[in-house]
């Protein structure tokens, strides 16, 4: 099954990335799981990572919204009129694909938005839904939840209001290709059998969306 990812960038190169937990203690997948011991995750544990996963849906940029909702609590700020999100499909080699392709490895939907929003957007998921998933998570390891259906009575009994749906980002982060040592991050992925795509991912934003030069 093919995946999606979201990226979402301002126009001076700066875009969100995140690192993933070694271990996830909740996931909604399944109609809800918690586990006290936790699940090692089993994609890139650990590592760099884009907001994304399975896509379910017909429509890519729906399962990439979703994604971004499910992974960091918060929905994708809104992307100006005349620069609308664009999906971009990829082969296994990490090639671009024509639009119309229908057979394709993993796709990107790449989100503009102010850099105010993609601040803003950080600062939200960085102070407030992540924080609050440690939370749900460490009450879920002292069996406080036992049940998935439990985290939505524990949120209201301690007042948290946004959390994410899937305990799978451990920190997110503003990135920028002008810094030195973000873009040796990147160039760190490349290749890698486990996160590799992301490299694809963001050499195509850089070179192709905001037309960097190497």
């Amino acid at each position: 099954m093919a995946s999606v990812y979201a990226v979402l960038y301002d126009k001076s190169g700066t875009f969100l990335m995140a690192k993933k937990q070694v271990k996830s203690y909740y996931t909604q997948a399944d109609g809800g799981k918690v586990n006290a011991l936790g699940w090692t995750i089993n994609s890139g544990p650990g590592e760099y990572a884009l907001p994304g996963g399975k896509l379910e849906e017909p429509n890519i940029e729906d399962g990439a919204r979703r994604e971004f909702l499910e992974e960091t609590g918060f929905n994708l700020p809104l992307s100006p009129d005349n620069n609308p999100p664009e999906t971009v499909k990829f082969n296994v080699k990490g090639e671009a694909l024509p639009p119309n392709a229908t057979n394709f490895a993993f796709s990107a939907v790449y989100f503009c938005a102010s850099e105010e929003d993609v601040e803003n957007t950080w600062n939200n998921i960085s102070e407030i839904a992540l924080p609050n998933s440690r939370d749900i998570a460490g009450a879920i390891m002292r069996r406080d939840i036992k049940k998935y259906s439990e985290i939505t009575l524990y949120a209201r009994k301690h007042g948290i209001k946004e959390w994410p749906a899937d305990n799978e980002l451990k920190w997110v982060w503003r990135w920028s290709f002008s810094n030195k040592n973000d873009w040796a991050n990147i160039e760190s992925m490349k290749n890698d059998d486990n996160i590799g795509w992301y490299y694809c991912i963001l050499e195509y934003l850089c070179f192709h969306i905001l037309n960097r030069k190497a």
